[in-house]
């Protein structure tokens, strides 16, 4: 007999094929989709820069305003110069790496620095000019612990999703890429929750601090907490004005890039630039983009004229590698995948099996009733065969009556086997209730006559009639091949257990034993048979 697994196995390798191509198409788009965003996103960011010197030209912010919008989109090296009528460059803004920034809110920053001579400084300004009274406060503290949890972010996680989110026409397709992203970017950005601090004079002093989304209970957390100082410390509630603190980290010098390109970037002139051979004059951009282990790093130089002036945008950022940002989404998916195109196939296979096993085991009972009726029907077929020659050498009429009626009692047996098989085989969908199985098995005992010994009772789910005919056909043939003492009938809530005493070894199942194992087989019931001891045992219980 097939196993079910025979089944299964064509249809769940179909399956996984599916499975994996389209998993494998899933992620060649989005790789596809994910290199092209990231470029389409490094335009965005250099774009959003040349609107702040568009500001910076007109007079309505200044630098300290460019230094705050880095730290919101933040490239890992940027530096805006302005180039005057003789080439030289003039540094404006230029990436710090020895500050980490935190923001109490938009309009207030704390830096922490390494610069003992900026701490306790302050830069304040004030859009006065523009009309729309933007205020926008810095004020740098020292900080000795702020370096070891700063330096555990990944900030490629977040300059990736800074990149998507700054691409052309990001919201406007909100399909499965754009949301992946989206959630997987929100989640990863790398950030520090300050939970605990306190502030004295021109240091910061921290206490609790966490990595990552305030609400992942898995997040890192560090306590520098000073127990001799521990009434000092403020911890983050609704009223305090650092709840909202959070630290962005540091950018991650592109010393590889920035080694690369070293001729073209950082330059005191135009005429250094232009002798590099990279940009040539009259061009206006230079662009380039170095892979290292599947990060991609994205660098250039662009000449931006604005107000009548030119400025230098020197620019530099590194996205997280496709795996590395998108394995979540990756496991997760490959998970669903194999949960549909494993489960769905292995469900399709179990129509085709069932309908598979019940042929086979229609089958198995027809080749075992054929089996058992060529044994109980041999016996019979003798005795009418001596029945018949008998009848034939007799003269009287009372011997041919005798030889008669033998013939008839035998031939009633033989029909009554064949009505029972053709009941049997009419009965495909029994309706299983709930019954007394001692009421049945005492209809059966009385119709059959004899001793029987029937002890407990209990409620089975059977089809009353198909059931109490399988009884009967248990009950007889324990009546009829007992050699001593009553039939023994137990029944309890597992099983119903039928004994009678025997001398026979060993036991060939008989038509109304095979009829029988057939009916309990449809009523989900099993049925077995043994003789030990010169006890013989017919056990029904539940499957």
């Amino acid at each position: 007999m097939k196993k079910y697994r025979d089944f299964a196995f064509p249809h769940v390798a179909v399956g996984l094929l599916i499975g994996l191509v389209l998993f494998g198409l899933t992620i060649i788009t989005f790789k596809y989709r994910y290199e092209a965003t990231l470029h389409s996103g490094n335009s965005g960011m250099i774009k959003q820069y040349e609107k702040l010197i568009d500001r910076y030209e007109s007079g309505d912010i200044g630098a300290e305003f460019i230094k705050m919008m880095n730290e919101l989109y933040n490239f890992d090296y940027l530096r805006i110069s302005e180039i005057d009528d003789s080439g030289s460059i003039t540094p404006i803004f230029e990436t710090d790496y020895d500050t980490v920034a935190a923001s109490i809110n938009i309009h207030n920053w704390v830096y922490v620095t390494k610069d003992d001579s900026l701490a306790g400084t302050q830069e304040n300004y004030n859009e006065t000019a523009s009309g729309n009274g933007f205020e926008l406060n810095m004020s740098y503290v020292k900080c000795d612990e702020i370096w070891e949890p700063i330096e555990s972010l990944d900030r490629y996680n977040g300059n990736s999703y800074d990149l998507l989110a700054l691409s052309e026409g990001w919201y406007s397709y909100p399909d499965l890429f754009v949301f992946v992203a989206e959630v997987y970017g929100n989640y990863a950005f790398p950030c520090l929750i300050i939970n605990s601090y306190y502030i004295d004079g021109d240091t910061l002093h921290l206490g609790s601090v966490r990595r990552g989304i305030a609400s992942l209970p898995f997040a890192k957390t560090w306590d520098f907490t000073d127990k001799s100082s521990a009434d000092n410390y403020i911890y983050a509630g609704p009223d305090d004005s650092f709840v909202d603190c959070i630290s962005y980290g540091i950018p991650i010098r592109p010393d590889k890039y920035l080694d690369a390109e070293s001729d073209i970037f950082m330059q005191d002139s135009m005429e250094d630039i232009y002798a590099s051979g990279k940009l040539a004059e009259g061009s206006r951009t230079y662009t380039s983009t170095l892979d290292d282990e599947g990060r991609l790093t994205f660098g250039g130089v662009r000449i931006y004229e604005t107000g009548g002036h030119r400025y230098l945008i020197e620019s530099v950022i590194t996205a997280q590698s496709f795996t590395g940002f998108f394995m979540p989404f990756m496991i997760i998916y490959a998970f669903i995948l194999m949960l549909i195109f494993i489960g769905i196939p292995m469900l399709a296979a179990a129509r085709p099996y069932r309908q598979y096993k019940r042929a086979y085991e229609n089958n198995l009972f027809k080749n075992n009733l054929i089996d058992s009726l060529a044994h109980n029907i041999k016996t019979p077929l003798q005795i009418l065969g001596g029945y018949a020659e008998n009848l034939k050498d007799v003269e009287d009429a009372a011997s041919k009556d005798h030889y008669a009626d033998r013939i008839l009692e035998k031939t009633a047996e033989m029909n009554k086997d064949i009505e029972a098989i053709l009941k049997t085989a009419e009965r495909t969908t029994p309706e299983l209730k709930n019954c007394s199985v001692k009421d049945i098995i005492a209809e059966a005992a009385a119709k059959i006559g004899g001793e029987f010994d029937i002890t407990g009772d209990a409620q089975m789910p059977a089809d009353k009639e198909y059931f109490a005919q399988a009884v009967y056909a248990l009950l007889d043939n324990a009546a009829r091949y007992k050699t001593s003492g009553s039939v023994q009938v137990r029944v309890d809530k597992d099983a119903v257990v039928i004994t009678n005493k025997t001398d026979k070894d060993n036991f060939t199942p008989g038509t109304g034993i095979a009829i029988a194992g057939r009916i309990l087989e449809q009523n989900k019931m099993n049925l077995t048979t043994a003789i030990k001891g010169g006890v013989f045992e017919a056990r029904i219980s539940r499957k």
